[in-house]
């Protein structure tokens, strides 16, 4: 099977002050779009009689829509591969996705007409608490397309093994979010030890070993425990838009960077 087709050209409507006609972002430029992901995934939405979507939206309370730029464009060839397929596949036929992206109900509106964009799809069911898109395929439907076309609506689509719980994936993720809080905690409960001193008075040798000492105990905080601030801050960036994250990394980043200079430059 092969995916569906692109629309790639077709008479833009006027722009409005309102913004993207997909996502609402300000619109650069001339067009009624953002970027051709928005304009390829509402074209998409009204060519299969999918534009009530933007009704359910508007009602939903959908603060972040799906938007095509968010992720990098994705292949998912491998997932037909002899090998690979069975583990994905029951006997069945049922196939089930762990979606990146999902934020309210419009999102469940819209994955679960799946099966009238797309030949091949007999059903699709979606949990919302756990975002997590259960297909049921006709025999020798292609995974590929199905993937591709959830990629194309916005979403990032992560196949979940047939003889592995779902929720494995959340427990692994709430356990490395653990971690990253411990390790910043111990951290951070050390770097408050090595100021005591420094604040009581320390001076010559002991002095510049506490303060290399703490920048030592600050670099798991800045470069491993504070990763999942950077990557929301980049997401919201790339998609032109600041969320609370980009404030965040920006302290971190500019304090760390003037923290060193001045314990280099012996200006502490």
């Amino acid at each position: 099977m092969t995916p569906p087709a692109r629309v790639a050209t077709a008479s833009l409507p006027e722009a409005t002050e309102a913004g993207c006609r997909h996502c609402g972002l300000p619109i650069q430029g001339t067009g009624a779009f953002c970027c051709r992901g928005c304009e390829n995934v509402h074209l998409i939405l009204n060519t299969r009689g999918l534009g009530e979507y933007y009704d359910l939206k508007e009602g939903a309370y959908c603060f972040q829509p799906p938007q095509a730029i968010t992720w990098k464009h994705e292949r998912f060839d491998h997932l037909d591969g002899p090998e690979v397929r069975p583990r994905y596949v029951s006997e069945s036929g049922e196939v089930r996705f762990y979606v990146e992206g999902i934020h309210c109900v419009a999102c469940l509106w819209l994955l679960e007409r799946l099966p009238r964009m797309m030949p091949g799809l007999k059903a699709c069911r979606l949990d919302l608490s756990q975002s997590l898109l259960t297909l049921t395929l006709e025999p020798g439907t292609a995974l590929a397309p199905v993937a591709g076309l959830i990629q194309d609506l916005g979403y990032r689509p992560h196949a979940v093994p047939s003889d592995q719980d779902a929720e494995d994936l959340q427990r692994k993720e709430r356990r490395r979010a653990l971690l990253r809080m411990g390790v910043a905690a111990a951290c951070t409960g050390n770097l408050m030890l090595m100021a005591v001193p420094l604040y009581g008075g320390a001076t010559g040798a002991f002095a510049e070993l506490f303060r290399w000492l703490s920048l030592g105990l600050y670099l798991p905080i800045a470069f491993w425990a504070a990763s999942p601030f950077y990557r929301s801050a980049l997401g919201a960036l790339r998609t032109r838009r600041i969320n609370i994250d980009v404030p965040i990394a920006l302290a971190l980043i500019l304090g760390a960077l003037v923290s060193t200079f001045n314990l280099i430059t012996g200006s502490v």
